[in-house]
C-alpha cells in the first residue's frame, strides 16, 4: 500500500527471479476491478499460508522461465473453454491490449512505460525528470475498461 493505493511490486527479490531489464523493476497500482473481485483477500490468504509468491508457479528450464507454466495453463483453460489454438489471445496479447487501451485513453506514453516496465522512449523523460507518483499511475491503470464496459 502506497498512499492508500494497493500496489503490486515486480522485482527480482527471490533467488531464482530475474528481470529482463532494470526498467522491469516497478511498483504498479492494482486495477480497481481486481480489488472489487476480492484479489486482496487472495493476497491475504497467501500471506497467512506464509507464501512469498502470489502464485505457485516455479521457474522452468535452463532459462528459469517463470511464465512457462502460466502460459501452458492459460492455453489449457482456453482449450477447455472451446477457444481454438492460433485463434485465441496469448498471455502476451493481454499486455498488448492493456497498452492499446491506455493509448486510446490518451494516457501519456511515459506513464504507460512506467507501468509496463519499458524504458522511456525519448531522451527527455529517459534522462530527466522524476518517476510519476502513485496517484498518476493509479489513475492510468484504472483507465483500462472493465469487462462489463468492453463487452457491453
Amino acid at each position: 500500500m502506497i498512499e492508500d493505493v494497493p500496489c503490486i511490486t515486480v522485482s527480482d527479490s527471490d533467488t531464482e527471479q530475474r528481470l529482463k531489464t532494470s526498467n522491469a523493476f516497478r511498483t504498479i497500482p492494482l486495477y480497481n476491478q481486481l480489488i472489487k473481485e476480492g484479489f486482496l483477500d487472495y493476497v491475504q490468504e497467501r500471506r497467512e499460508q506464509k507464501q512469498k509468491q502470489l502464485f505457485d508457479y516455479k521457474p522452468h528450464g535452463e532459462n528459469k522461465d517463470w511464465s512457462f507454466r502460466y502460459r501452458t495453463n492459460l492455453g489449457k483453460l482456453q482449450t477447455t473453454m472451446g477457444m481454438k489454438p492460433n485463434a485465441r489471445p496469448t498471455a502476451y496479447s493481454f499486455r498488448h491490449t492493456f497498452i492499446d487501451e491506455l493509448k486510446i485513453a490518451n494516457t501519456p506514453e511515459h506513464i504507460v512505460a512506467e507501468i509496463v516496465g519499458h524504458a522511456h522512449p525519448n531522451i527527455t523523460f529517459g534522462r530527466y525528470g522524476k518517476q510519476a507518483n502513485i496517484q498518476q499511475l493509479n489513475e492510468a491503470v484504472n483507465k483500462f475498461p472493465s469487462v462489463e464496459v468492453m463487452y457491453a
